[in-house]
């Protein structure tokens, strides 16, 4: 694939390409300077910076990449790396899509790892609750009902619990 080199839009001395490299212009003299950009943010991405009025603006470069090749992120939009790879800037890897759909692609990618019992934050039990609520019910036959009042939860919590339906990752993710 050739490389072809666009203008940035709100930066008139810089240009990037579609293999993800952004390049320093000097105006009349023609010369140009392909930027080093080895600084990575604190999110894993290439960081680019631009010198615009003596302000120095540090900008991811799949952000300006897609920006200039594709047009300004749409209202709603974040920019996807397809492969998954965050350093991965060419044009091809770049698109603009939903957070939603960026989050499922990070999970299907293996990016991100789902949030599960305590740690996801809504979950009114914890790990010892849970293993407790098994432990009851299987070993000393608590009945469930029971069970819900001991632990303030709904009598359908605990039999999905019971069940191994909810806190599954306890179990080892086996029944």
């Amino acid at each position: 694939m050739n490389e072809v080199w666009k203008r940035i839009t709100d930066y008139p001395m810089y240009e990037a390409s579609n293999m993800g490299r952004i390049k320093r212009t000097y105006g009349k003299s023609g010369k140009e300077r392909v930027l080093n950009i080895t600084a990575v943010n604190s999110r894993g991405y290439y960081l680019a910076n631009l010198c615009k009025d003596g302000v120095l603006v540090s900008h991811t470069a799949h952000k300006l990449v897609l920006e200039t090749f594709v047009g300004k992120r749409p209202k709603g939009m974040e920019c996807n790396h397809k492969d998954g790879i965050k350093i991965n800037n060419k044009l091809k890897n770049l698109e603009w899509i939903t957070s939603s759909k960026n989050q499922k692609h990070a999970y299907l990618m293996g990016l991100k790892k789902p949030k599960r019992g305590e740690a996801s934050g809504l979950s009114k039990l914890d790990y010892a609750d849970v293993t407790s609520i098994r432990t009851l019910k299987e070993k000393y036959k608590y009945p469930q009902k029971q069970l819900a009042k001991m632990f303030d939860v709904s009598l359908a919590n605990i039999e999905k619990i019971v069940q191994g339906k909810t806190w599954r990752h306890l179990l080892g993710g086996v029944i």
